[in-house]
């Protein structure tokens, strides 16, 4: 793969919209709406704080293999069962997306050298996103912390990409 944004994101969107692993998986839009069956219809707040916890609980942060930028599917990275921040990213842009929210990645930058950091951002409400809510599931102390849900991590510069289908 490339160094740039541009290939980076085309990549994440090609795995989040994948057939088989992703978006248009069926396996991957009967999770998404099982992890959000506990919500009142309408309640997107609950629907969000669903997908959060879950990922929480079942996707541990692990860093990449051997320093190496490594990248997965939704479905595959819930088969693994932990993933760096790109997987966790795309996995909640996946959940998000298929329970009808529009969603981007934010990619961040720490000390505003390199890009360091990516998370997923939900659209409020569905349909017209007029507010972006952060799930950057990274952030959780443990399996069982869900206090960081909407909390973004300090940066000197961002960029957003939506995750919609990719041409």
């Amino acid at each position: 793969m490339g160094n740039s944004l541009d290939e980076r994101v085309k990549l994440l969107r090609q795995l989040c919209w994948d057939p088989n692993n992703g978006v248009r998986a069926p396996r991957v839009l009967h999770i998404a709406r099982q992890v959000t069956r506990g919500c009142a219809g309408r309640d997107v707040i609950c629907e969000l704080r669903a997908i959060y916890q879950f990922v929480i609980e079942n996707v541990r942060y692990t860093g990449d293999i051997a320093g190496v930028d490594t990248f997965s599917s939704p479905m595959r990275t819930l088969q693994m069962g932990g993933e760096d921040c790109d997987g966790h990213a795309v996995l909640n842009a996946a959940l998000a997306i298929c329970n009808g929210f529009k969603a981007k990645v934010r990619i961040t930058s720490n000390r505003g050298i390199t890009w360091d950091h990516i998370y997923c951002m939900a659209g409020l409400p569905k349909g017209r996103d007029s507010k972006w809510i952060a799930l950057d599931t990274t952030l959780a102390r443990s399996r069982t912390d869900f206090s960081r849900f909407g909390v973004e991590p300090p940066r000197a510069k961002y960029q957003d990409f939506l995750m919609e289908i990719p041409s």
